[in-house]
């Protein structure tokens, strides 16, 4: 890993997205690396266009990789 990068995870259950995306503000995050196989919720501004706008609007890039994600139907 390069020197000063870190991986975090987080979750958005229970947070509204005004706070999910301050804690990554607070966390001095960069990028968000959305890894949901399907980046849709049914939480208002967690699915991927809204939740982008969100975050660039704080200067977080969002990316979406979902063959970085744990494929579907398999639990750990």
């Amino acid at each position: 890993m390069a020197h000063g990068v870190s991986l975090t995870t987080i979750g958005y259950e229970g947070v509204s997205v005004e706070a999910f995306i301050g804690t990554l503000a607070r966390a001095r995050v960069t990028l968000l690396l959305d890894v949901r196989e399907l980046p849709s919720s049914r939480r208002k501004g967690f699915s991927k266009t809204p939740l982008s706008e969100a975050l660039r609007e704080v200067g977080i890039e969002y990316r979406h990789e979902r063959a970085l994600g744990t494929a579907q139907g398999y639990t750990v």
